[in-house]
């Protein structure tokens, strides 16, 4: 069932695209084994832990040298298991906003970004003041409301954007405003809370009388949640995807070539920015665009043109993997360019 308007639909499949992209990361990262982790013992420390597994195995390696290995081991097998569990919510709450179950979508949304994100950026941000407190085992010390100030939270974005490939294209304290601020004006945050709670007396999110969120919105209410959801969600997704890319730069590298998978994602972004409220420089981005396809001298397989790129050609390698010859008008895909792991 589809219900949502054909206006969004763009910006739906981007946000899956991003998705996607994330999924393609995961499933090739673990197929290649990077979030896996040698350790090298000499025979007596082999036959030492040959009985133990578990939490046994953890605290005999802490114990006897091996802690900074540990270490690595949690920051590999964290990355892979948060961003795995933020997927799934992800997944379900794009597939009810098609279906119109806008209260269901966002209730899904709420841990994603508000938890799994945001431990994936204190892991980038500041990994050892993360996994201190995860070695600790202390859960409060890891709780994102009640161990952090607003500033802590901030100072983490901060840092986990300065390690990504491209900086801070938002500022920090727009990406926690928009995602934990309840008196921000955008925020996704009061849709999360009355997406949860029937009624909330918080005096930002304070529930309208005779009442109850969420539970009597009509048309125009789904409308409006619609758009807020498309409006951020996308930002939100992106920003997710660079910080993984970053996490998984740590400890594994890209094959070098032609970055096929980053050059969509910059393809989408721009077509989905020509039509967003904020002010992104959309033009900049089809420049940065067709400067780097230009720059890889990507000729018709056919009568050997170069290819040039216009609207239509980079949508058609965004949605298609596919290309046209300006010349010849030969069609073919580059899917064998597709960048692996």
């Amino acid at each position: 069932m589809d219900n949502l308007p054909d206006k969004y639909k763009f910006s739906h499949e981007f946000c899956f695209f991003l998705h996607d992209q994330l999924v393609e990361a995961l499933k090739s990262g673990e197929k290649a084994s990077i979030f896996h982790h040698e350790i090298k013992m000499n025979p007596d420390e082999i036959a030492a832990i040959e009985r133990l597994s578990g939490d046994d195995l953890l605290a005999w390696l802490e114990q006897n040298g091996h802690k900074d290995q540990v270490w690595i081991l949690y920051y590999k097998q964290i990355c892979a298991a948060l961003i795995s569990d933020m997927l799934h919510f992800v997944y379900e709450a794009l597939q009810c906003s098609k279906k119109g179950k806008l209260t269901v979508a966002y209730a899904l949304l709420r841990k994603p970004f508000k938890e799994n994100l945001f431990y994936l950026e204190w892991l980038l941000g500041d990994p050892g003041g993360f996994l201190s407190r995860f070695d600790v085992g202390n859960i409060k010390k890891l709780s994102v409301n009640s161990a952090l100030s607003e500033d802590d939270r901030i100072g983490i974005i901060s840092k986990a954007l300065n390690e990504t490939a491209v900086g801070d294209w938002l500022s920090p304290e727009f990406i926690y405003a928009l995602r934990f601020d309840k008196k921000f004006q955008d925020s996704l945050e009061p849709l999360f809370q009355k997406a949860n709670h029937l009624v909330t007396t918080f005096r930002f999110l304070e529930t309208e009388g005779q009442n109850f969120n969420f539970v009597f919105s009509d048309q125009e209410s789904w409308e409006s949640q619609w758009n807020h959801l498309y409006t951020y969600l996308p930002i939100l997704l992106f920003h997710t995807v660079e910080i993984f890319e970053a996490l998984l730069s740590k400890f594994a590298t890209r094959a070098e070539g032609f970055d096929l998978t980053w050059i969509r994602t910059l393809i989408g972004f721009a077509f989905w920015s020509r039509g967003c409220v904020l002010e992104f420089d959309h033009k900049a981005l089809f420049k940065e665009v067709r400067d780097h396809l230009t720059s890889s001298n990507l000729k018709c397989n056919a009568c050997k043109s170069p290819i040039e790129f216009d609207d239509q050609q980079l949508l058609n390698l965004y949605e298609n993997y596919s290309m046209n010859c300006n010349k010849c008008e030969w069609e073919f895909d580059l899917w064998g360019m597709h960048e692996k792991r």
